[in-house]
């Protein structure tokens, strides 16, 4: 674990790169690498991204591999090699989390689409933490898109939600607020009351 932490500190990046590739285990190395390549500039940045990606491929644990991909895939500078390393992930909260960490760097309508993309994957999330964390990721960003669009992916995602507990429809709400203050409408405000009492039904 050292030399992964050591590794991206070195001011030379042949130095830092000749540390990290000492590093036996993969994860590690994929991490140090990774963590190395924004310092460098292109081709040499890809290159690097491309050999961190080839060393998280071999993570055995999937959990620690989509970890490794989801903090790889953000840093390729060509936003369509970043989406298609994202898409490979296969744990739905560290796909989520990377295709957010993306779009920023998009521009519309492209951007909007894969934050409408990650909020679908979020919302169906079944590890609370996992989707609470994405929301709490995705929401300022939402809160930037076209009010229009905007409500209409609140209402949808309010219906997925309210069919969960009511503390996870609470705590989902409170990482989705940054959306319900971009759209400071009454219908939207109505519509969280509303799923709020009806979920109080059905969970007293």
């Amino acid at each position: 674990m050292a030399y992964a932490e050591i590794a991206p500190k070195f001011p030379n990046p042949t130095e830092a790169l000749s540390v990290a590739r000492e590093i036996k285990k993969e994860g590690e190395r994929a991490m140090a690498l990774a963590k190395i390549a924004p310092n460098l500039t292109d081709p040499q940045k890809t290159d690097i991204l491309e050999e961190a990606l080839s060393a998280a491929r071999k993570i055995k644990p999937e959990r620690r591999r989509a970890m490794a991909f989801a903090e790889i895939a953000p840093k390729f500078p060509d936003p369509t090699d970043a989406l298609s390393v994202a898409r490979e992930i296969k744990k739905e909260g560290e796909r989520a989390m990377a295709l957010a960490k993306i779009a920023p760097n998009l521009t519309d309508p492209r951007k909007t689409d894969i934050l409408e993309e990650a909020l679908s994957i979020s919302r169906e999330a079944s590890e609370n933490y996992l989707r609470n964390n994405c929301l709490t990721e995705i929401a300022p960003l939402l809160a930037g898109i076209s009010p229009t669009r905007l409500f209409s992916l609140w209402c949808k995602t309010l219906h997925i939600l309210a069919q969960r507990t009511r503390n996870d429809l609470l705590s989902d709400i409170v990482a989705l607020s940054p959306v319900i203050a971009a759209l400071s409408a009454p219908e939207s405000i109505e519509d969280t009351v509303q799923a709020i009492l009806d979920v109080g039904q059905w969970w007293p």
